[in-house]
């Protein structure tokens, strides 16, 4: 009985003119090739096969790759600009300091890609598998990454988005669960319904973003800008947010039940119907804030600034207020740390 031959070589590929020619001919296996800065703009390779290949600057700029197999490929340097590359496997591939500006990537399985300082501007993400991969200081401004996967596999594997520029992008329903976000920039990004537990955002920038009904349960944000941000109805129990800015952001019924929050700035924050039992509100500035329905159950406000603050309806019960400052407070209907109901 005769034993299977291994999957035979392809040729060395002289120039990208003979790839091309190849391809025409029905050839998809370019495995393991050294095809360093070839010209490949605009060609089709539907379908082809690069995996282990050396593409490092090559520029597939406008070329339809769509299906195309790129795993453990180093591709440093290589130019992707309005490139197709829908349903792609980029798996393991080191794409650093690559151009994918305007490149479409739904459903791309990006798994352990290394995408460090690359340009992701403007690029469709759509649903694409980003678990584990490394997008520290990467540039995804204006990019549409709705339902993108970035959940941790493990603490060794989460995806680095240290320093990244994710302003305005579309992060929609997004899984982020473990991410490395500190120090990236997010400002009016939509993260709205997306999973951010755990994740680390110590110093990012989120003004104006959109976390409607999104998790950041467990998450650290110390230092964090959350300047008009829209949290409305998130969850965010356990949070840290010692230090970080929330000044005129809207938490309306969002529960940060048991949430770290000493020294935060919420001036001017819309916290109506906010769950904050057991909160450290510890020399947190709450200056004309909205905390009208509020839950402040034994919440912990040891200096913290209260001045003009509304706490209509809100329920203090067991909270530590002695050492606030109260000055010109709105009290109605509202339940004071020693159980009695201030009157309408």
């Amino acid at each position: 009985m005769k034993s299977s031959s291994p999957p035979q070589m392809q040729p060395s590929v002289s120039d990208a003119s003979a790839l091309v020619q190849m391809y025409q001919e029905g050839v998809r296996n370019f495995q393991f090739q050294s095809l360093r800065n070839f010209e490949l703009t605009g060609a089709d390779l539907i379908g082809v096969d690069f995996s282990h290949a050396n593409l490092c600057g090559t520029n597939f700029s406008l070329t339809y790759l769509n299906r195309g197999i790129f795993r453990d490929c180093h591709l440093i340097g290589a130019q992707f600009d309005g490139a197709t590359l829908n349903q792609a496997n980029l798996s393991q591939a080191n794409l650093r300091d690559s151009s994918l500006h305007g490149a479409s990537l739904q459903h791309a399985i990006l798994f352990g890609a290394d995408l460090g300082l690359a340009d992701l501007t403007d690029a469709n993400l759509i649903e694409a598998d980003l678990r584990a991969a490394n997008l520290c200081n990467a540039n995804l401004q204006g990019a549409c990454l709705r339902g993108a996967n970035f959940r941790e596999e493990s603490l060794v594997n989460g995806t680095m988005l240290q320093g990244a520029i994710l302003d305005n992008a579309d992060l929609r329903g997004a899984n982020l669960k473990g991410a490395n976000l500190e120090r990236a920039s997010l400002k009016k990004v939509n993260l709205a319904h997306a999973n951010l537990r755990g994740v680390s955002l110590k110093g990012a920038n989120l003004e104006g973003a959109n976390l409607q009904e999104s998790v950041l349960s467990d998450v650290e944000a110390s230092h964090a800008n959350f300047c008009r941000a829209n949290l409305q109805d998130a969850k965010l129990e356990r949070i840290t947010l010692d230090r970080a800015d929330l000044s005129q952001s809207n938490l309306s019924n969002a529960n940060l039940t048991d949430a770290k929050l000493s020294y935060a700035n919420f001036k001017e924050a819309n916290l109506s119907k906010a769950k904050l039992s057991r909160a450290d509100l510890s020399h947190a500035c709450l200056q004309l804030a909205n905390l009208a329905g509020s839950a402040l159950i034994r919440a912990y406000l040891a200096r913290a600034d209260l001045s003009r603050v509304n706490l209509s309806d809100a329920n203090l019960f067991g909270a530590e207020v002695s050492s606030a400052t109260m000055v010109r407070i709105t009290f109605s209907n509202t339940t004071l740390p020693d159980g009695s109901v201030s009157s309408p």
